[in-house]
Parts: C-alpha cells; structure tokens; sequence
C-alpha cells in the first residue's frame, strides 16, 4: 500500500527563538550606542572648529539646516503642547469671574475686631458728640506740640547722641529721630561748636563759612586783600577756592551747554571768565587753554 508519510513539523524550542531575539536585539542597540557615540565625537569636533559664538555657527549650517533651527525657534514653540496649556490656563482665568460675597467679608470684619478687642489691641469709646471738637483740638495742639520739638531738636542737635559700635568699640552718632547713624560728627554740631567758639573767642574765631559770605560782598582789591591782613582766620576766608574763576578745559567747554550747570565761579571761554572778574580777581585756566 502506497501510504503516504506525513512530515512532522519541527517547532523550535522557544527558549532557543527568544536567545536568538534578545542577540539580534543587542546586536541593534549596539549599533545605536555605536551610531550616538559616532554623532557625539562628530558634534565635538564641529562645535571645536566652530565655537559658541552665534554668528558663527549659523555660518557654519547650511540653508537647509538653518531653515529648520528657524522652525525649531520661531514656530515650534506655539504648536508645543506646553504653549496649548498655558494658554488654556489663560483663558479659563480670563473667562473666570470671581464672585465676592460682601456679607461674608463684613462679617469677618466684625469678628477681627471682636477679637482686637478682647486681646485689648483695640479700644472703642463712646464719646459725647458735642465733646468731639474739643478732642480733635486737644489733638491738633499736641500733634503741632510734638513737630515743635522735632524741629527743636533738629535745630539745636539735641536729636543726636552718641553710642559705641559693638564691633570696632568706637563712637558714632545716632538720630534718634531718623534713626540715621555716621560715623563723622554731624554738621549741625559742627556749626553749633563753631558759634559757641565765635562768641567766646570773638572776631578772629568767626566760623569760616561766614566769613566767606562776608569777603563775598567786598571788591577783591584792595578790600578784601586787606581784611585778609587781619588774622590767619580772615586771610583763609579772603583766600577761599570759591573766589577764584576757573574757566573749563576746551574739550568740556563744548558739553556745557547749559548755563545753569556751569556752577559758580565757572564759565565756559576766558572772554566769560574776563567780563565777570573784577580787579583783584584770579582766573584757572583749564587745559587747552
């Protein structure tokens, strides 16, 4: 009898199929560790040529290469999904309307102030309406009283004491009215000691800034060289830095254009300097002149 034989089917062993699997799969992720590592040196040694400087690595791309990185930084960014979600964000806070329920905020009103009561931060009176404008005079009379002594102890220094720095163990002084603190005595004092000083010592110890402001009204000769014969004191206030005319370098002259920033004593070309100066008066000359 003719009988025909079937063929049995060989089936691998599973075992066998996922080994050979797991070799082709490595051997590809190799390739690709291979392939990265290639475009990293690549990369490396494009950007040691280039640089970082902008200019030059957009001249280093070509058109094709440069249209896309103006895709990847001009239009991307609005098709992100990060883009889409903010400005959904945007909308729904701009479209929300906040509903303010004005009951619910006067009531916590009135338990906040229940509550600075009871702790006794908060006092409340009921006064006799007809005592109300003779409170707010009594006020107004100890609110002047108090800028009164303010402007007193401005005046008088008695706004300024002395105290040691805990650091260096030194003295400074300390308003106690601005709460300002320097280390150099304040000029208030300075002037206070400097009058103290004229009235005991007489005319020869009259402070110096007065003392310019009385050279400052004679003619420089021969009065005022004079009046600086008298005494040391005199003959450094006739002698003062602001009684001489400076005229500025040329190259400045030309940027003052405006009188009023020229400041005392100052002019721009000598011809200025020569119509404002009176007998007896010095002229400096500045560079290029």
């Amino acid at each position: 009898k003719n009988r025909k034989k079937k063929k049995k089917k060989v089936v691998p062993d599973q075992k066998v199929i996922d080994a050979r699997q797991i070799g082709g799969d490595d051997k590809d992720s190799t390739k690709d560790d291979d392939d990265e590592k290639e475009l990293e040196k690549e990369f490396a040694n494009w950007q040691s040529k280039v640089g970082m400087d902008a200019t030059k690595i957009n001249d280093s791309l070509n058109p094709l290469e440069l249209y896309g990185l103006k895709i990847k930084e001009s239009v991307d960014p609005y098709f992100s999904p990060y883009y889409f979600a903010e400005r959904k964000k945007l909308e729904e806070a701009t479209n929300t309307t906040i509903e303010i329920d004005l009951d619910e905020i006067e009531r916590m009103k009135i338990e906040e102030e229940q509550r600075a009561f009871e702790d006794g931060d908060l006092l409340s009176t009921f006064p006799d309406p007809e005592a109300l404008p003779r409170q707010r005079q009594l006020y107004s009379r100890e609110k002047a009283r108090l800028r009164a002594e303010t402007i007193k102890r401005k005046l008088t220094g008695q706004n300024w004491i002395t105290k040691i720095d805990e650091l260096s163990k030194k003295p400074f002084y300390f308003n106690i009215d601005t709460g300002e603190a320097i280390w150099e005595k304040p000029n208030v004092l300075q002037m206070l000691e400097a009058n103290e000083a004229a009235r005991s010592g007489g005319w020869r110890i009259l402070p110096l800034k007065l003392l310019v402001s009385i050279m400052e009204c004679l003619v420089p000769f021969p009065d005022r060289n004079q009046c600086g014969a008298t005494c040391r004191r005199w003959h450094e206030a006739a002698t003062d830095i602001s009684f001489v005319k400076h005229v500025w370098p040329v190259e400045m002259g030309a940027l003052a254009m405006n009188d009023k920033k020229l400041g005392k004593n100052h002019f721009r070309t000598i011809a200025d300097a020569i119509s404002a100066a009176v007998p007896g008066d010095t002229i400096e000359l500045g560079d290029g002149h």
